[in-house]
């Protein structure tokens, strides 16, 4: 029934299953509820393009970030430059991601 990643992805979606089937109203507790993992990543041309996007789709945060003094937010962009490090790729930034997609039977 699981496709997709496995290890602590699949825990949590053998938990949403779970909870499906016993707080679903219209599903047989007996009857099967697949979830499947699917790929979900997120990609950026650039890492200033990511970062525009991210923080002010934030919220809150967003104001937060925009108050900081000019030297913490050099700090931070520079951590954080580092921390993408490893989802660049030649096209800009990869970052993976999965999406639980749950599907039961109806009584």
């Amino acid at each position: 029934m699981w496709t997709g990643y496995r290890g602590r992805l699949s825990s949590c979606a053998q938990a949403v299953s779970a909870n499906h089937r016993s707080h679903c109203s219209g599903v047989q507790p007996r009857s099967p509820t697949v979830v499947t993992e699917v790929p979900t990543p997120l990609r950026a041309a650039s890492f200033d393009a990511w970062w525009t996007r991210t923080s002010s789709l934030a919220g809150p945060l967003a104001k937060r970030l925009a108050a900081l003094p000019e030297h913490a937010r050099r700090q931070l962009r520079a951590r954080l430059t580092e921390a993408v490090r490893p989802y660049q790729t030649p096209t800009g930034l990869d970052f993976p991601g999965v999406s639980l997609l749950a599907a039961g039977r109806r009584a």
